[in-house]
């Protein structure tokens, strides 16, 4: 879910629909996320209220199983469904948070785990950060946490002139949004999202880390917990494709 529908969320189901045998339900709320930033992360959490709602329904008509649920959030979003995660006591399968907020949430000061997106709130919580210190956040919010880049702004693919075809000129708004870019290409189990357990990445570029453990990103995560480092490509799919089951690591 993010803040509104859009035609990114349509391609989003598409392709993961195209890889897995699922069900998906997204999230509206575009009349409170078109608002002025301070009310539109107030309503993040009444936006949690019904997910789990939602949730609840479906356990209760459809005989759905909370470890079964992945609930994934962009922005604002991944705090929300991070919300929801915790009103069900951190039940729910996994969450995946896309470059969770910063403003308001752990700048200028942290509001703490009970308002934020955490490790607690699910199973398994693994989070992607591409602008953290600006638009989204600095903290670690999971038990694996992804930082292509080393997680900040800009972004390889938001380097201008050199990548005139990114919509967005804007490096940190460029930054923000590509994550949602790199978890649907992710969902393609031939794209490999693959981060090494690092301390920082400087440490990663300078090859200190490539004898440690390695994790992939996304809905073919094999769920292990530590800092993950990577560098991306300036166009899609933005990393290494590999070419036969042997290549994975």
């Amino acid at each position: 879910m993010d803040e509104g529908t859009s035609d990114w969320v349509q391609g989003i189901q598409m392709a993961w629909r195209r890889y897995q045998d699922v069900n998906i339900c997204a999230v509206d709320w575009r009349k409170f996320a078109g608002q002025d930033y301070k009310s539109a992360m107030l309503k993040v959490f009444r936006v949690g209220n019904t997910v789990v709602q939602m949730i609840r329904w479906l356990e209760s008509y459809r005989n759905v199983d909370r470890n079964d649920i992945i609930l994934v959030g962009y922005s604002l979003g991944a705090h929300a469904v991070g919300y929801a995660g915790s009103r069900l006591n951190g039940q729910i399968g996994e969450i995946i948070g896309l470059d969770p907020a910063g403003p308001l949430f752990t700048m200028p000061y942290d509001v703490g785990h009970k308002y934020r997106l955490d490790e607690s709130d699910a199973r398994f919580v693994q989070v992607m950060h591409t602008s953290a210190g600006t638009l989204g956040t600095d903290k670690k919010c999971g038990h694996a946490d992804f930082y292509p880049n080393g997680g900040s702004s800009p972004q390889s693919n938001c380097i201008y002139p050199a990548n005139e075809n990114e919509e967005n000129k804007n490096p940190i708004g460029c930054s923000h949004s590509s994550v949602v870019k790199f978890f649907k290409y992710s969902l393609n189990p031939n794209n490999l999202y693959i981060g090494w357990d690092c301390s920082n990445y400087k440490h990663f570029k300078l090859g200190l880390c490539r004898w440690n453990k390695m994790s992939r990103f996304g809905i073919h995560s094999e769920r292990r917990k530590g800092n993950f480092y990577f560098s991306t490509l300036t166009n899609a799919p933005y990393v290494e494709t590999k070419r036969t089951k042997d290549d994975l690591p």
